[in-house]
């Protein structure tokens, strides 16, 4: 994502990486992050509220997926959507 003016708010970003993980048919997680920076992440262990994310996060079969995550081709900003497969409405 790279911003057209400075910000004092935002640092800018010269890569940014995408993560999507199709926990089952219906449910993704989207990730956002600097690859050049660690950040703390929960382990998943400790999570017990959220039994989804322990499994392997994927949903291996496309056909059965009920979202697609499209990416924006825009080379000035970092845009992505969710769209429900059945009626192509945006989430």
């Amino acid at each position: 994502m790279k911003l057209k003016s400075q910000s004092i708010v935002f640092k800018q970003l010269e890569d940014l990486r995408l993560q999507v993980d199709y926990l089952t048919d219906r449910i993704l997680r989207v990730k956002i992050y600097d690859p050049k920076e660690e950040r703390y992440q929960v382990p998943t262990s400790l999570l017990e509220e959220w039994p989804l994310l322990k499994l392997n996060p994927h949903e291996e079969d496309e056909i059965k997926r009920k979202y697609e995550v499209i990416l924006d081709k825009n080379k000035e900003n970092f845009a992505f959507s969710v769209v429900r497969k059945e009626t192509h409405a945006k989430m």
